[in-house]
């Protein structure tokens, strides 16, 4: 039975009952590469400018998604940016609830497109605001592994 066909009879769709094994490796590709390369070894935020839109994406990506240019130019977008977004998070990913509260943030930097998902951090919560300044704070250089986590959190500037 195909996708396009009708189906009249509800009872002739054949379906997998249990469990389907499903392996895979998730890379990170060539401009993913380059962004946590930067992290983990100089302390930069990589983003990658498109050369006819002039667009810089962050994180840093292959492909403009306006124009679908190769991108094949990487700039350091700097460790300030804009929070866009935020929101108080009380469960880890498994469902379990922080001993603390936890902020999670969108955090855009200064002519770019995209932005960094991360933690924010403040010595007040209560001035944490959309539009605020924040900057990434990163881990001891010999502590890094080429991860998003290579990024502590992001502090609040104002």
């Amino acid at each position: 039975m195909g996708f396009i066909e009708r189906i009249e009879n509800n009872q002739k769709i054949k379906a997998w009952k249990g469990n389907i094994p499903v392996e895979f490796v998730y890379t990170t590709g060539t401009a993913g590469e380059k962004f946590f390369r930067a992290l983990r070894d100089s302390g930069k935020i990589l983003g990658s400018t498109c050369k006819k839109c002039r667009t810089t994406y962050v994180p840093a990506r292959l492909f403009c998604e306006r124009c679908m240019d190769e991108l094949t130019e990487f700039t350091d977008v700097g460790r300030v940016g804009t929070l866009i977004v935020f929101t108080t998070v009380n469960m880890d990913a498994r469902g379990k609830h922080l001993a603390e509260p936890r902020i999670l943030g969108l955090v855009q930097f200064e002519n770019a497109a995209g932005g960094v998902l991360h933690y924010i951090k403040s010595n007040d919560n209560g001035n944490i605001r959309i539009g605020a300044k924040v900057e990434a704070v990163f881990e001891p250089k010999e502590s890094r592994k080429g991860l998003i986590t290579d990024i502590k959190h992001f502090r609040m500037l104002d």
